[in-house]
């Protein structure tokens, strides 16, 4: 039965890039995170240069976080991190942040004869970025495409990876049982311009929140609005056709190598059309290592809509691997005696 509970090497510089604001607008829909030190470095590798972030001490804990398809690390997770139920978390670890190539808001339109990195060859970009930075264990936090590639490095390193935040997880290739999580990304590929079309805004509308949504869902689509304008759309085409081709992640992979790693596992799920691939998924692996947070009454902009219940999630994932973290005097007091009031936590049990 599932128990409910409530829930140091010197870096090596390639080229290093100011820090780009993440929305150039007059709404401050994404302030940076607190009193974190910032720098973004270009690290190369055999399929293209990627963007990294970097935040905090690198003597600390590292957090590797990888985005969904449509965002890059700015727009996926800057909000979330910016939290109050964030702030006294942040500096406790060296957070680490991937754009896929191309992603990164201001980035330049690929030449046409450039051949975009699969979804594999983006997880091989992951062990690159790792050796580069000299982690010798990290704790990931992928969104979408991201949860995917970074369970893919995973499976490639399962030594180097102690834990993994997996939201709206898929762990198969694209079909029409999971297409319908894609249908608010298609919409990009009609974005030719700065100016998104008002048929697209309303494509975004109507497909990409649910209607069992508690918040305001005109706030969070004017902010998926501004996402969209942040980035190159062609490039984000690529990355959305790269991730559509996408191999299945194989089961016998994941029992030679996962299943016997000491990585544990936290699933984020916004959409109950996922429980079936998570819970296939989870199967094969340690049952006394994976934990499930379902946040079916939120749009799939979960960090954006729900980043207290995650934060709190996050928070008893992190405590479960060892890491000294507590809830802040601000958070307890406003929070009452749950956080996840509302949310169902299971963890699995023998």
């Amino acid at each position: 039965m599932a128990d409910i509970v409530t829930a140091g090497e010197q870096l090596t510089v390639i080229e290093s890039v100011p820090l780009l604001d993440p929305i150039a607008s007059n709404v401050d829909l994404q302030p940076s995170a607190p009193n974190l030190n910032q720098s973004v470095e270009i690290v190369e590798t055999p399929y293209g240069n990627v963007t990294v972030t970097l935040q905090g001490d690198s003597k600390k804990p590292a957090i590797v976080t990888y985005h969904d398809v449509g965002m890059n690390h700015s727009s996926c997770f800057n909000t979330f991190m910016s939290d109050e139920s964030m702030t006294e978390l942040l500096p406790l670890f060296y957070w680490i942040h991937i754009d896929a190539p191309g992603q990164e808001d201001g980035a330049v339109t690929f030449p046409d004869d450039y051949v975009y990195p699969t979804v594999n060859e983006l997880a091989e970009q992951v062990a690159i970025i790792v050796e580069y930075l000299h982690l010798s264990h990290f704790i990931g936090f992928g969104v979408g495409a991201g949860a995917n590639i970074l369970t893919r490095y995973a499976i490639l390193s399962p030594d180097r990876v102690r834990g993994l935040v997996l939201v709206d997880f898929s762990t198969d290739s694209l079909h029409w049982d999971n297409l319908s999580y894609y249908t608010n990304k298609l919409a990009v590929w009609l974005l030719k311009t700065n100016k998104l079309p008002e048929k697209v805004e309303n494509y975004l509308r109507s497909h990409s929140f649910t209607t069992n949504s508690k918040s305001d869902q005109s706030d969070v689509s004017a902010t998926y609005h501004h996402y969209y304008q942040k980035q190159n759309t062609d490039n984000v085409r690529l990355l959305l056709d790269s991730y559509s081709r996408r191999s299945a992640i194989y089961t016998d992979m994941v029992e030679e190598t996962v299943a016997q790693s000491p990585c544990q596992w936290l699933f984020i799920m916004s959409q109950p059309q996922a429980e079936n691939n998570v819970s296939e998924f989870k199967g094969l692996l340690d049952p006394t290592k994976c934990t499930v947070l379902e946040l079916y009454e939120t749009n799939q902009l979960v960090l954006e809509e729900q980043p207290q219940k995650v934060a709190t999630s996050f928070r008893l994932f992190l405590q479960g691997l060892g890491h000294a973290v507590t809830l802040g005097v601000r958070q307890r007091l406003s929070s009452g005696s749950t956080d996840l009031k509302g949310v169902t936590v299971t963890t699995q049990q023998e």
